[in-house]
């Protein structure tokens, strides 16, 4: 499942993705990533208690301004670097409603995040930046 849309630069909405069955997704690597046309992700009804790599997620995604990964479960992430790398646009990164844990010394830094971004995150965040 990862690297779904790799390199999709004619992409410019996914539509609605509520309905996808994600429980069992352990890899989100590149999933997203360079769809340059993009300017939002709304991944918010997402259930992933499995996933573990989000590595590169959204690396490239140019026009992004806010990315939505509220219904993210990342209790068993151990490699998210480099997840908003390359995302000059980005202004919001919503993490509302997630218990946000990451599994060890997981990463997000690594030049990931841009210096505008602004986290919107309600629960407690650990081990993550």
């Amino acid at each position: 499942r990862f690297m779904m849309f790799y390199g999709n630069t004619l992409l410019e909405d996914i539509g609605d993705i509520s309905h996808w069955s994600t429980p069992d997704l352990t890899n989100t690597r590149e999933m997203f990533r360079n769809n340059s046309r993009m300017t939002s992700f709304d991944l918010h009804s997402w259930n992933t208690p499995k996933l573990v790599n989000a590595e590169r997620m959204f690396q490239g995604c140019s026009l992004a301004k806010a990315i939505d990964i509220s219904g993210i479960d990342t209790s068993l992430v151990t490699n998210a670097s480099y997840m908003f790398h390359e995302c000059p646009a980005l202004e919001y990164v919503i993490m509302e409603g997630t218990d946000i844990k990451f599994s060890g010394s997981v990463t997000i830094a690594d030049t990931s995040i841009n210096g505008t971004a602004k986290f919107l995150v309600s629960a407690n965040m650990v081990n993550a930046y």
